[in-house]
């Protein structure tokens, strides 16, 4: 069993296909990994995952991608992403019930981009951080495509995780957010974010990175090309619930879960594969559009 601390997501999946121990098996490893990240900031761990499904929120960032990926150390800050409509629920509930003070932020993205205003509340309490951030639309999932890289737009619920670039993750590689390269956002951060990444041997590239894509890619067929449409639960993705498959416990059904009812439709943009990719083009400006789960299943 301590050998499965040490395994990434897709080790996990592949235990968990063996047979039911292996499904069992990797299920409370990712349940345990969950826990023992969560447990410093909370006092009443079951009540903050009871008010997680209620909010519709999402873990983000480095907290999801080292639940998923191990080899990334413990975040600094616990990072949370809201519905717009449920953001002071979820900062309402950590300074009633946990006792966390907190100070809101306003960051302008500028004119282009899926969030053009981000709303963060950071709450402290001792030796905790915890970052609330507050979704343009009625999804959650808008602000986790808002990091500086890939590698950051992991994210988990009570219930399951979805990891867009995880072949890239396992690699320990990761795109650069072209937001950040094109507008030159706090350069100095960027530059001091990277170089700690790549100490901890990480690899922060332009362009994609998959194995042949630079000769045949006509922007669709590569997962992490430039014009790539991905869809949070797409075929790219690495997905499931945390339950393990068989024996599965039956969930107290909430009024209303807008991360099953909404995800986020994106093409990453930024350098494209080559001359063949996007009819010559060199560069894509990102985009992307919050959109129906149902409706993504047929598009």
């Amino acid at each position: 069993m301590l050998v499965l601390e040490w395994l990434d997501i897709h080790a996990l999946l592949r235990v968990r296909a063996t047979c039911a121990d292996g499904d069992q098996a990797a299920s409370a490893t990712l349940s345990r990994r969950i826990r023992l990240l969560m447990l410093p900031y909370f006092t009443d761990y079951a009540g903050f995952i009871e008010e997680m499904r209620l909010s519709s929120a999402v873990v983000t960032g480095e907290a999801a991608l080292h639940v998923l990926h191990p080899h990334h150390g413990p975040p600094p800050t616990l990072a949370l992403a809201l519905p717009d409509d449920l953001f002071f629920h979820m900062v309402g509930y950590l300074v009633r019930v946990e006792f966390y003070s907190y100070a809101m932020s306003t960051h302008h993205n500028g004119s282009q981009g899926l969030q053009r205003l981000t709303r963060t509340a950071t709450l402290r309490k001792e030796t905790c951080t915890i970052e609330i951030i507050q979704s343009g639309t009625h999804s959650p999932l808008t602000p986790t495509l808002s990091g500086w890289n890939t590698a950051l737009t992991a994210y988990f619920t009570p219930n399951g995780f979805c990891d867009p670039y995880a072949l890239l993750s396992r690699q320990q590689r990761a795109l650069l957010n072209p937001w950040m390269d094109q507008t030159q956002q706090n350069p100095l951060w960027i530059r001091q974010q990277k170089k700690s990444w790549r100490n901890q041997g990480w690899k922060i590239l332009a362009g994609s990175v998959v194995e042949g894509a630079r000769d045949g890619c006509a922007g669709r067929a590569k997962f992490d090309c430039a014009g790539a449409v991905r869809v949070y639960g797409d075929a790219d993705c690495v997905a499931g619930p945390w339950q393990p498959v068989r024996n599965r416990r039956e969930e107290r059904k909430v009024p209303l879960d807008l991360v099953q009812r909404h995800t986020v439709m994106w093409w990453r943009g930024g350098r494209t594969c080559g001359e063949r990719c996007q009819g010559g083009l060199m560069r894509l400006t990102p985009g992307g559009r919050t959109v129906l789960r149902e409706l993504a299943k047929v598009m």
